[in-house]
């Protein structure tokens, strides 16, 4: 599941818009991930603002509001956006994402990389327990990592396709060797696929490990109730000096994003992932409220099941790209808290070029109608979430498309029946997103290429992999640029996913809330967060 995306306001940068009672702050501008020979570390949380240095660690329970429920938390099954703060607490990764941007080392303590660029080499902290007292090491890592090696229903499965064999030369040095130059792969082991969980737990609880997750995380996992909230608790024994800041984090479900404002507003949770677009300007100047802007790595869209009518026929999927206005929609549903987007690259992201978002083409249309077969329109169901914004962004596209003769009829869906829906092609549209990435091959080619993991609608083109697979190899940047620029426009002219914005991202705080550091991916890292 990719439901929620964000987007940037700025070309180029990756930086924090804070504001507090009406007083801006300023950005910060992206460093692009290095592939330095030899990287060396004390952890990701060495590598985060002064903001977390600063924080108070005097416990406490931290609420945060989020809009859905979750879809795992197992990193192997994971592929949910909501997800993310929740694994990011349990598990700590190989290595980390500074919010600039920068793979800096987190389990790891420092990495080697082969004059071939083939053999990757890690050396591992000492001295890490997993939360049930398991001593972390080489071959959990081996473990851990073998997991999506070997299960191709993971989302994890795509990721690890390059990697040819993973070896624990050491009590504490894993070695990788990969098929073949694999530009992303750091980048990789800072998400999902870095996630190291404790063998001894996976074994124990087999296939319901995802109940009983267990990681080196700053926050052990205490309770789900799905619909309602996701409890964890401070880690007495983490590894990281002076964290976890609180001792217990409420991951509170609230849908209804107007709701989770008034709930903020009186002080029942502290924390809100996104807001309400409509109200974004009057809480700005609200000083019973923090509200945190940035520009981020993400995009969102719309799906098109291309396995069943009408949606198999490329020049209907045209008719429908080219019959909406994505500036009109972004304005109508979004405001000022997003801006019109046609790729997969946000101008955040160092393969975005700058370029003019087409609006709507009506001759355009016309043209694609005839080619498809229908040219008197045709009639589609557009599934979504039942959320007040994504009503409203189906309610204007049905509007829309209707004066191009396209029939659209809007199914609401809860969140958590997505997964079920887009894996047995349940569906003819659906409205969904990704979060974002560093490195620009997580926001295509699982997205694009033949079979990858988040191409529920069946698009498959030769021409489309073989870019995929040339930027994925390609160890230059300004190549794998151009690559992504071509990716870029064979998305668009046959219409392989209909990419309609770039959301920023917003968060909302309490003033009394300390230790946020606002990343480009959107996702909290609660373990510098206090009260």
């Amino acid at each position: 599941m990719r439901m929620k995306a964000r987007a940037p306001l700025a070309a180029l940068t990756v930086g924090i818009l804070l504001t507090v009672a009406g007083c801006g702050g300023a950005s910060t501008p992206a460093t692009s991930s290095s592939s330095s020979t030899t990287s060396t570390s004390t952890g990701a949380a060495a590598a985060s603002s002064s903001a977390a240095s600063t924080s108070a660690s005097g416990g406490g329970t931290l609420t945060i509001a989020i809009n859905q429920s979750l879809e795992s938390l197992d990193p192997l099954l994971s592929g949910a956006y909501i997800d993310r703060a929740e694994l990011y607490g349990i598990y700590d990764p190989l290595v980390a994402v500074t919010p600039t941007g920068k793979i800096v080392p987190d389990l790891a303590t420092s990495w080697t990389v082969s004059s071939d660029g083939l053999t990757y080499t890690f050396q591992l902290h000492p001295n890490v327990k997993f939360q049930d007292g398991t001593d972390f090491n080489a071959q959990a890592v081996v473990f851990s990592v073998e997991r999506a090696m070997n299960d191709k229903a993971s989302p994890r499965y795509a990721s690890a396709l390059f990697i040819k064999s993973v070896t624990a030369t050491g009590p504490l040095t894993v070695q990788f060797v990969l098929k073949q130059q694999f530009a992303p792969f750091l980048s990789l082991l800072a998400g999902r696929l870095g996630m190291i969980v404790s063998p001894a737990a996976v074994k124990k609880y087999g296939a319901n490990f995802a109940q009983h997750p267990v990681g080196t995380g700053a926050f052990m996992f205490k309770s789900y109730v799905k619909d309602d909230q996701c409890v964890l608790v401070k880690n007495p024994n983490y590894w990281q000096p002076g964290l976890p800041k609180v001792n217990e984090v409420i991951f509170k479900i609230i849908p209804d994003s107007n709701a989770a404002v008034l709930d903020l507003e009186a002080g029942s949770v502290q924390v809100m992932d996104g807001a309400p677009p409509q109200d974004v300007a009057s809480l700005k100047t609200n000083p019973k409220v923090v509200v945190s802007i940035m520009p981020g790595m993400a995009f969102d869209g719309i799906d098109m099941n291309q396995t069943a009518a009408p949606f198999n026929n490329m020049n209907l999927r045209l008719a429908l790209m080219n019959a909406i206005d994505r500036a009109t929609l972004v304005n109508a549903v979004f405001g000022q808290t997003a801006l019109p987007g046609d790729t997969a690259f946000p101008p955040s992201s160092w393969a975005y070029v700058a370029h003019t978002v087409p609006g709507a083409d009506p001759a355009a249309v016309k043209a694609d109608l005839a080619k498809g077969g229908q040219p008197n329109g045709f009639t589609f169901t557009l599934t979504t979430t039942n959320t007040p914004t994504s009503e409203k962004m189906a309610q204007v596209l049905q509007s829309m498309l209707a004066s191009s003769n396209i029939t659209m009829k809007i199914k609401l869906i809860d969140s958590a029946a997505f997964s079920s829906i887009v894996a047995n092609h349940n569906y003819q549209a659906i409205t969904d997103g990704w979060s974002g990435r560093v490195d620009p091959d997580q926001n295509a080619y699982n997205w694009y290429h033949t079979g990858g993991a988040f191409n529920f609608g069946g698009y498959s083109n030769s021409q489309m992999d073989s870019l995929l697979e040339q930027a994925r190899a390609s160890q230059v940047q300004a190549t794998r640029k151009q690559l992504y620029q071509q990716v870029a426009a064979l998305a668009n002219s046959t219409a392989a996913y209909i990419v309609l914005y770039w959301p920023e991202d917003i968060k909302l705080l309490l003033p009394s809330v300390t230790g946020f550091v606002h990343y480009p991916d959107g996702v909290f890292r609660i373990d510098t967060m206090g009260l």
